[in-house]
């Protein structure tokens, strides 16, 4: 017997037990399918109008020289990489690791993601000052300066992830993935992949792939690192370097709470 909890949980059980469940009618149940589908279209939208007001800021920059760096590592302006001084950046994660390799010869630059409001102390500043202070840094690459109005319609209004998640959903192969010991998961995350799906994840994820491939091809590193290894954050920049140059040697270092390595 189940009481109370949500109707999920009885789901998952039901494969291998004679469930009993003791609660009120769920009502909600429909209601929260249009509020996950809503949610998701809306965190689309925003992503859509977002990325297009930070195209035409990036567009009003002056150009860039396509500088050559041996090694490019990965930051996020102006969070993980912000100003120390006006000729000095300080690098949240790799901290002195940049002046090393400097010293012993290598051409360092950041391929950076625009990222000026991941904290707290960076809200209410206008994005075209932040801009603007990038810069004053030429070691500093904005890798949306990469992309055009096109890129950001097309992978915001392609339907095709969800349209071929949504088929594969109804496959034997698919409901074989969610169950363990007869137990049938898929209840408890099915909310959740939809959801993604129709979310800006995947976008966002398309976005930072295309963008990597064209900076790579333009200012083409021997070598990228990163601080974020299996993160949806690093995924599509491995992803980007490998279709630009499969040369390219890509080296990540671990983020994590507690370890040996720490750099942060």
């Amino acid at each position: 017997r189940l009481f109370g909890g949500r109707r999920d949980f009885s789901s998952c059980l039901e494969n291998m037990f004679r469930v009993s469940l003791h609660q009120a009618p769920d009502k909600k149940r429909f209601s929260h399918l249009i509020f996950t589908l809503s949610r998701g279209l809306a965190g689309r939208l925003y992503f859509l109008l977002h990325h297009l007001y930070i195209l035409i800021n990036i567009k009003r920059l002056s150009p860039t020289n396509k500088q050559h760096f041996d090694i490019m590592l990965q930051g996020f302006w102006d969070w993980s990489i912000n100003p120390k001084s006006d000729v000095e950046l300080k690098d949240r994660y790799f901290v002195g690791l940049p002046a090393s390799l400097k010293n012993m010869g290598y051409s360092v630059g950041y391929w950076a993601v625009l990222s000026h409001q991941n904290e707290v102390w960076q809200r209410g500043r206008s994005l075209r000052g932040v801009l603007q202070e990038s810069l004053k840094y030429p070691e500093v690459v904005l890798i949306d300066r990469y992309l055009n109005f096109s890129d950001v319609f097309r992978v915001a209004l392609n339907p095709r992830y969800f349209i071929l998640w949504f088929i594969f959903s109804f496959t034997g192969k698919y409901a074989a993935l969610f169950t363990r010991d007869g137990l049938n998961f898929y209840p408890l995350f099915k909310n959740q992949l939809l959801g993604s799906f129709i979310s800006n994840s995947i976008p966002y994820c398309e976005l930072i792939t295309i963008a990597t491939k064209r900076m790579c091809c333009s200012l083409k590193p021997e070598f990228i690192l990163t601080f974020l290894e299996f993160f949806l954050s690093s995924r599509p920049v491995y992803a980007g370097a490998k279709q630009a140059n499969p040369a390219v040697t890509v080296y990540t270092s671990q983020h994590a709470a507690h370890c040996s390595d720490k750099t942060f």
